[in-house]
């Protein structure tokens, strides 16, 4: 049985070439679909501390956390988790806070809100609580005599904790939620130490030309500022 080496070298490099070309076709779909016009959640990179004007929560200050999707589509299905850990005399704590209002299940994308005119807003600060859970737990003779008073008592507030453990504690913050087009599951998260948190108030929520990759002069100019805060003099407090 005779061999033509042309044919079968022909034929190789037939095959590896629509192999090529599919692989490539491939990467640049699930680079579109997934990448370049996904969800991507940015996290302020300060926790809002500010006086609390709401006698609902306990404290002088209220602690508010923001986030917005930069992404052009939607995420979907959200849920969020806020965890506390403290290093607490040799051994590490964690517990899980409530978020408060403003925790939607939609974080809408670039295309939504500009297609809304306005009416569907870019984010909102959310607050973080202590539970009843948590208050059962800082009752524990591990934490300060001041810490457990305060939480028998329930009049424990977030400033008490951090004020106590100051550089030994972390606020991480988690997103999950599903992209609106194609359904595939995403997680964001960020770190926070006491260098994060800062006496100030988060300003309007916007979005800048440099975060987005619109190039509709009419989207350029609805776009602004995104994840502002403003410091505030704390001499006086």
């Amino acid at each position: 049985m005779e061999f033509n080496i042309e044919k079968i070298v022909e034929n190789v490099i037939y095959i590896l070439g629509n192999l090529s070309l599919g692989l490539i076709g491939s990467f640049i779909f699930w680079y579109i679909s997934f990448v370049l016009t996904g969800t991507d959640i940015v996290f302020c990179k300060y926790i809002e501390k500010s006086i609390n004007k709401n006698d609902h929560y306990k404290g002088k200050y209220r602690y508010r956390i923001k986030l917005f999707n930069k992404g052009k589509r939607d995420l979907i299905d959200v849920a969020y988790v806020v965890r506390l850990r403290i290093r607490n005399k040799g051994f590490t704590e964690i517990l899980r806070l409530q978020l408060g209002p403003g925790s939607s299940p939609v974080i809408s994308g670039l295309r939504t809100r500009f297609k809304s005119k306005g009416k569907i807003g870019k984010s909102s600060a959310m607050k973080i609580n202590f539970t009843d859970v948590n208050y059962i737990t800082f009752e524990n003779a591990f934490f300060p005599d001041s810490i457990r008073k305060k939480a028998i008592d329930r009049t424990l507030a977030i400033e008490d904790v951090l004020s106590e453990y100051k550089d030994n504690y972390q606020i991480i913050v988690y997103v999950t939620g599903n992209d609106a087009i194609t359904g595939t599951r995403k997680m964001f998260s960020k770190t926070y130490t006491n260098e994060n948190v800062r006496f100030g108030e988060f300003k309007r929520f916007k979005i800048s030309e440099e975060e987005a990759e619109f190039t509709n002069p009419e989207i350029r100019d609805y776009q602004n500022k995104a994840l502002d805060f403003v410091e505030e003099d704390t001499s006086s407090i």
